[in-house]
Protein backbone atom coordinates (compact mmCIF):
# COMPACT_ATOMS: atom_id res chain seq x y z
CA UNK A 1 0.00 0.00 0.00
CA UNK A 2 3.02 2.41 0.65
CA UNK A 3 4.93 1.63 -2.55
CA UNK A 4 1.83 3.61 -3.93
CA UNK A 5 0.31 5.77 -1.41
CA UNK A 6 2.81 7.83 0.92
CA UNK A 7 2.13 8.12 4.20
CA UNK A 8 0.94 11.46 5.75
CA UNK A 9 1.73 12.53 9.56
CA UNK A 10 -1.14 14.70 9.26
CA UNK A 11 -4.06 12.60 8.08
CA UNK A 12 -6.32 11.60 11.50
CA UNK A 13 -9.29 9.72 11.94
CA UNK A 14 -9.65 5.78 9.97
CA UNK A 15 -6.77 7.34 7.73
CA UNK A 16 -3.86 7.79 10.40
CA UNK A 17 -1.16 6.42 9.00
CA UNK A 18 0.48 7.30 12.47
CA UNK A 19 -1.88 4.66 13.92
CA UNK A 20 -1.03 2.16 11.15
CA UNK A 21 2.62 1.94 11.09
CA UNK A 22 2.67 1.78 14.56
CA UNK A 23 0.96 -0.98 15.02
CA UNK A 24 2.97 -2.51 11.96
CA UNK A 25 6.12 -1.95 13.71
CA UNK A 26 5.14 -3.61 17.00
CA UNK A 27 4.14 -6.34 14.92
CA UNK A 28 7.14 -6.48 13.16
CA UNK A 29 9.18 -6.49 16.07
CA UNK A 30 7.35 -8.63 18.11
CA UNK A 31 7.59 -11.40 15.24
CA UNK A 32 11.17 -10.52 14.52
CA UNK A 33 10.53 -9.92 10.89
CA UNK A 34 14.08 -7.74 10.93
CA UNK A 35 13.36 -6.72 6.99
CA UNK A 36 9.96 -5.63 7.42
CA UNK A 37 11.02 -3.43 10.72
CA UNK A 38 14.01 -1.63 8.53
CA UNK A 39 11.25 -1.35 5.93
CA UNK A 40 8.99 0.76 7.70
CA UNK A 41 11.71 2.89 9.90
CA UNK A 42 12.52 4.22 6.44
CA UNK A 43 9.43 4.99 6.00
CA UNK A 44 8.61 7.08 9.20
CA UNK A 45 12.27 8.69 8.68
CA UNK A 46 11.29 9.74 5.07
CA UNK A 47 8.08 11.22 5.93
CA UNK A 48 7.18 11.86 9.86
CA UNK A 49 11.16 13.46 10.90
CA UNK A 50 10.83 17.14 9.09
CA UNK A 51 8.59 18.99 10.58
CA UNK A 52 7.66 22.33 8.53
CA UNK A 53 4.82 23.36 8.91
CA UNK A 54 4.00 22.37 12.44
CA UNK A 55 1.22 20.17 13.25
CA UNK A 56 -1.17 22.09 15.27
CA UNK A 57 -4.35 20.73 17.49
CA UNK A 58 -6.75 22.20 15.00
CA UNK A 59 -6.59 18.84 12.56
CA UNK A 60 -7.80 17.10 15.60
CA UNK A 61 -10.87 19.10 16.26
CA UNK A 62 -13.82 16.86 15.96
CA UNK A 63 -12.16 13.88 15.03
CA UNK A 64 -11.50 10.77 17.28
CA UNK A 65 -7.88 9.99 16.50
CA UNK A 66 -4.55 11.41 17.66
CA UNK A 67 -2.13 13.26 15.09
CA UNK A 68 -0.14 15.15 17.05
CA UNK A 69 0.61 12.56 19.73
CA UNK A 70 0.44 9.74 17.64
CA UNK A 71 3.26 10.97 15.23
CA UNK A 72 5.43 12.32 18.06
CA UNK A 73 4.91 8.45 19.42
CA UNK A 74 5.54 7.10 15.62
CA UNK A 75 9.29 8.48 15.91
CA UNK A 76 10.15 7.79 19.61
CA UNK A 77 9.77 4.35 17.85
CA UNK A 78 12.37 4.86 15.16
CA UNK A 79 14.61 7.42 16.63
CA UNK A 80 17.36 6.69 19.26
CA UNK A 81 16.32 8.55 22.71
CA UNK A 82 19.28 11.31 22.39
CA UNK A 83 17.88 12.49 19.01
CA UNK A 84 14.40 11.59 19.90
CA UNK A 85 14.65 14.52 22.96
CA UNK A 86 15.72 17.55 20.54
CA UNK A 87 13.35 16.25 18.33
CA UNK A 88 10.44 16.30 20.39
CA UNK A 89 11.16 19.46 21.95
CA UNK A 90 11.15 21.23 18.57
CA UNK A 91 7.97 18.97 17.30
CA UNK A 92 5.82 20.05 20.60
CA UNK A 93 7.04 23.70 20.66
CA UNK A 94 5.70 24.35 16.69
CA UNK A 95 2.05 22.66 17.72
CA UNK A 96 2.31 25.43 20.50
CA UNK A 97 2.91 23.08 23.54
CA UNK A 98 1.69 19.64 24.83
CA UNK A 99 -2.36 19.39 24.07
CA UNK A 100 -4.93 20.64 26.59
CA UNK A 101 -7.73 18.04 27.29
CA UNK A 102 -11.31 18.62 25.02
CA UNK A 103 -13.75 20.02 27.88
CA UNK A 104 -16.23 20.36 25.10
CA UNK A 105 -16.36 17.89 22.31
CA UNK A 106 -17.73 18.97 19.01
CA UNK A 107 -19.01 15.92 17.86
CA UNK A 108 -19.89 12.07 18.60
CA UNK A 109 -16.43 11.27 16.85
CA UNK A 110 -14.57 14.12 19.31
CA UNK A 111 -15.51 11.84 22.76
CA UNK A 112 -12.86 9.50 22.17
CA UNK A 113 -9.93 12.18 21.62
CA UNK A 114 -8.85 12.85 25.32
CA UNK A 115 -8.60 8.99 25.09
CA UNK A 116 -6.44 8.85 21.72
CA UNK A 117 -4.10 11.12 22.78
CA UNK A 118 -3.29 9.55 26.53
CA UNK A 119 -1.94 6.70 24.46
CA UNK A 120 0.77 8.71 22.68
CA UNK A 121 1.20 10.35 25.82
CA UNK A 122 1.84 7.77 28.25
CA UNK A 123 3.85 5.83 25.40
CA UNK A 124 6.23 9.32 25.59
CA UNK A 125 6.64 9.42 29.41
CA UNK A 126 8.00 5.50 28.98
CA UNK A 127 10.11 6.78 25.50
CA UNK A 128 11.58 9.98 27.59
CA UNK A 129 15.35 10.22 29.08
CA UNK A 130 14.73 13.66 30.65
CA UNK A 131 13.07 13.66 33.92
CA UNK A 132 11.16 17.22 33.73
CA UNK A 133 9.99 15.42 30.23
CA UNK A 134 8.63 12.59 31.82
CA UNK A 135 6.85 14.44 34.31
CA UNK A 136 4.95 16.93 31.79
CA UNK A 137 3.96 13.91 29.39
CA UNK A 138 2.16 12.12 32.44
CA UNK A 139 0.75 14.97 34.04
CA UNK A 140 -1.06 15.64 30.34
CA UNK A 141 -1.55 12.15 30.30
CA UNK A 142 -3.53 12.22 33.39
CA UNK A 143 -5.59 15.17 32.77
CA UNK A 144 -6.40 13.56 29.68
CA UNK A 145 -7.44 10.57 30.97
CA UNK A 146 -9.59 11.98 33.93
CA UNK A 147 -11.22 14.74 31.70
CA UNK A 148 -13.34 11.66 29.99
CA UNK A 149 -13.34 9.20 32.67
CA UNK A 150 -14.71 11.64 35.14
CA UNK A 151 -17.74 12.70 32.95
CA UNK A 152 -19.37 9.09 32.54
CA UNK A 153 -21.90 10.53 30.13
CA UNK A 154 -18.84 11.01 27.85
CA UNK A 155 -17.87 7.30 27.00
CA UNK A 156 -21.99 5.22 27.81
CA UNK A 157 -24.28 7.33 27.10
CA UNK A 158 -26.03 6.00 23.48
CA UNK A 159 -24.38 3.05 22.27
CA UNK A 160 -25.01 3.50 18.75
CA UNK A 161 -22.92 6.68 19.14
CA UNK A 162 -20.21 6.26 21.72
CA UNK A 163 -20.79 3.76 24.12
CA UNK A 164 -19.74 0.55 21.30
CA UNK A 165 -16.90 2.53 21.31
CA UNK A 166 -15.29 5.59 23.12
CA UNK A 167 -15.30 2.66 26.13
CA UNK A 168 -12.37 0.72 24.19
CA UNK A 169 -10.47 3.60 23.76
CA UNK A 170 -10.73 4.24 27.53
CA UNK A 171 -9.43 1.18 28.26
CA UNK A 172 -6.38 1.10 26.17
CA UNK A 173 -5.76 4.51 28.05
CA UNK A 174 -5.70 3.31 31.45
CA UNK A 175 -3.82 0.11 30.34
CA UNK A 176 -0.66 1.76 31.49
CA UNK A 177 -1.48 1.82 34.99
CA UNK A 178 -1.26 -2.14 34.91
CA UNK A 179 1.20 -3.18 32.51
CA UNK A 180 4.63 -2.03 33.46
CA UNK A 181 6.02 -2.18 29.82
CA UNK A 182 4.62 1.36 29.48
CA UNK A 183 6.99 2.52 32.02
CA UNK A 184 4.54 4.46 34.14
CA UNK A 185 5.29 2.46 37.06
CA UNK A 186 8.64 2.99 38.80
CA UNK A 187 9.94 6.92 38.51
CA UNK A 188 7.65 9.16 37.98
CA UNK A 189 4.37 6.65 38.85
CA UNK A 190 4.21 9.20 41.79
CA UNK A 191 2.81 12.09 39.88
CA UNK A 192 0.62 10.10 37.86
CA UNK A 193 -0.42 8.81 40.85
CA UNK A 194 -1.26 11.79 42.25
CA UNK A 195 -2.47 13.59 38.99
CA UNK A 196 -5.52 10.99 38.82
CA UNK A 197 -6.41 11.43 42.42
CA UNK A 198 -6.94 14.95 42.11
CA UNK A 199 -10.39 16.54 42.23
CA UNK A 200 -9.69 19.25 39.97
CA UNK A 201 -10.56 19.13 36.84
CA UNK A 202 -8.51 20.65 33.38
CA UNK A 203 -10.02 23.47 32.08
CA UNK A 204 -11.70 23.73 28.17
CA UNK A 205 -8.85 22.66 25.21
CA UNK A 206 -8.59 21.96 22.04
Amino acid sequence: YYRHCPPDPRRGSYGSDSWALLNMIDYARWSHNTDAEAALCRLVEAHFLAIQGGCGYCLETGRFMAVTTNWAWLVSQVLPADAFRPWAQAFFAAAGGLPQPVARPANWHHHGLNFSRAWGLAALAAASTSEAARHAYLAAYASHVRATYDMPSLWRDSYRCIGHWVPQFGLLAIQPLFDPQWGCRGAGNSVLSTALRSPERPSGGA
